[in-house]
Order: C-alpha cells, then structure tokens, then sequence
C-alpha cells in the first residue's frame, strides 16, 4: 500500500477518535488527538506529492511547520485555517504536564463552530472547535485529491463518531 494512504488511514482513525473525544468532553486530550489527525492528513498530502517517509519524520509533530509545506505544495486559498493550525500547536505543548505545571490550562474543546463573540487571541489559553477541524480535514483532503469516504467502515460507533453533527462530509 502507498505510504500516503497509510498516513491517511492513521489520520482518520485519530480524527474518528479525537471526534468521540470531543463528545465525551475528554478536554484536552481531544484536541491532542485531534492535532494527531490533522497532522497525520497533512503529511499523507506531502508523501502523496512524493515526500518520503523519512522526510515526513524530520517534522516531528511541528503543526505548523507542516502546515507551511502543505500550503507550499497545494493549491488552495487556506489562510482561513492559520488560526486553527496556531491553536492545534498550542495543544500540542500540552502533551507533557510540566507546561501545565508552570502556569495552568485554560481550555475550551467545542463542538459546532465557535461563536461569534469568540476570544480575541488569549496566548495563554488554547480553544478549538469540532466544526472547524471537520472542515480543515475535508480541505486538506480535498486539495490532496484524497477521498475522504474511501475511508469509512461498516463500523457503526467509527461511522457515527465521524458523521455525527459534521456537516463538512454530509
């Protein structure tokens, strides 16, 4: 199998799981699991454009870095997404506690879209919310001519957790 559509694979079952997360109000390992997935379909869209997997690697989990490559290598008005590529990064800092430990977590992970009278930028606080991170996926997977429904299964819990309120696939 292409090493593209095993990235991708990977990137829809932590989507799939970052999704229930946010459903069962896993805060803030939701929105880890949901950097995982978006992280994972972009560098599917790289190795699908002929990066190597061990390019791939020299990223680590550096989201921003890899979103940069992506827009570099895909056409596409994505500057809408810039915030929420900036927020998935301030959760990845989370993943050991010791930034925990040093000043506290404020967090927000929601579903739908934010609101209106969303935050204006707080540096210490991290926000993400499900209908934005549906959309980034299908654009992402959009852009890469990757589809999206290739992936699902006759699962019923995997089809409802990656349908349920996602107006992005519908």
């Amino acid at each position: 199998m292409e090493p593209y559509l095993l990235l991708f694979s990977s990137a829809i079952q932590y989507y799939v799981a970052g999704r229930y997360a946010v459903f069962a109000e896993l805060n803030p390992t939701a929105a880890n699991l949901l950097h995982h997935a978006v992280e994972m379909c972009l560098k599917a869209a790289l190795a699908k454009k002929g990066q190597t997997l061990a390019e791939l690697k020299k990223h680590s989990h550096r989201i921003e870095d890899i979103w940069n490559e992506f827009r570099a290598t895909h056409a596409g008005d994505f500057n809408r997404f810039d915030r929420i590529i900036a927020e998935l990064h301030k959760f990845e800092s989370i993943r050991y506690p010791d930034e925990i430990e040093k000043g506290g977590l404020e967090s927000v992970v929601g579903r739908g879209s934010p609101p209106a009278s969303q935050r204006v930028g707080n540096p210490k606080g991290h926000e993400l919310y499900l209908g934005e991170i549906d959309d980034l996926i299908v654009q992402i997977s959009a852009a890469a001519s990757i589809k999206l429904k290739a992936f699902t299964t006759s699962n019923t819990s995997y089809q409802q957790f990656l349908e349920e309120e996602n107006d992005s696939i519908r």
